[in-house]
């Protein structure tokens, strides 16, 4: 009846996910994967997809068509049926029909990482106890500041080194949890420079230098901003820091 019609028609078993809907939920979730691990951003990929392979438009743009809350019901079912990681849902889109998005295409790595910082900081009991402040967030990156005070100083009059650890342990903290992925340290390293002193205003900034897998490497520098009749140290710390993510995705 339907090539009565002049419809072409592909015969297919009832199986999950069907043909086209299981490609294309696979497709968006694989850029969403892309934008949470800062590859590029929603709208790169969906260019870099259109433009490349001469898609019709992007798997993002795709998702947005449909709706993410049906590409995630999608790969859900997939992942009962099949139990296959390969159709486990990226946090991007979990988190993006959770929170009530409907667009896909809006997504961006910046943002997440932000939110992802915001999100971690406001449960630091610890941080936020020491009077630590964000100051920027971007994937792989934080910068975190500390102000010195009494409560601080040790016996040689200049701030505790556990202080100091802690200020550049956070700034790790933040930095290599930007991605959405739940992730702690291994080990660490650190040098102590120069003193800080009680009334300075200590920043932390952390960098990622390697990611790749389950584990990163990242580097944390850290200097005081102080009044201007004293002398101001170039570094305080320089500190390497290993991080793991206990798991996968979810």
């Amino acid at each position: 009846m339907l090539q009565a019609a002049g419809l072409v028609v592909s015969p297919l078993a009832d199986v999950p996910g069907l043909l086209v809907m299981r490609t294309v939920a696979m497709l968006a979730n694989e850029a969403a994967d892309a934008v949470l691990q800062g590859v590029a951003t929603a709208a790169d990929v969906d260019l870099a997809m259109r433009k490349g392979v001469n898609y019709p438009q992007g798997p993002l743009a795709w998702a947005d068509a449909i709706g993410p809350t049906q590409v995630l019901a999608v790969l859900d079912n997939l992942q009962a049926a099949y139990g296959e990681s390969r159709y486990r849902p990226s946090l991007l889109l979990r988190r993006t029909v959770a929170e009530g998005g409907h667009c896909m295409t809006d997504l961006n790595a910046t943002e997440l990482a932000s939110q992802c910082a915001q999100a971690m900081l406001a449960r630091d009991r610890a941080s936020l106890a020491l009077g630590m402040q964000l100051l920027s967030v971007a994937p792989g990156r934080a910068r975190l500041s500390m102000p010195v005070r009494a409560d601080m100083i040790q016996g040689h009059g200049t701030c505790h080194g556990g202080y100091i650890f802690t200020l550049a342990d956070s700034a790790f903290a933040v930095a290599c949890n930007t991605y959405n992925q739940v992730t702690i340290g291994l080990g660490c390293s650190i040098d102590y420079i120069a003193p800080a002193l009680m009334g300075d205003t200590l920043n932390a900034s952390c960098v990622e230098q390697s990611r790749g897998g389950r584990t990163g490497n990242y580097d944390v520098r850290g200097k005081p901003e102080r009044a201007a009749d004293r002398a101001v140290p170039w570094q305080i710390l320089q500190g390497a820091r290993h991080s793991a993510c206990p798991g996968d995705r979810r």
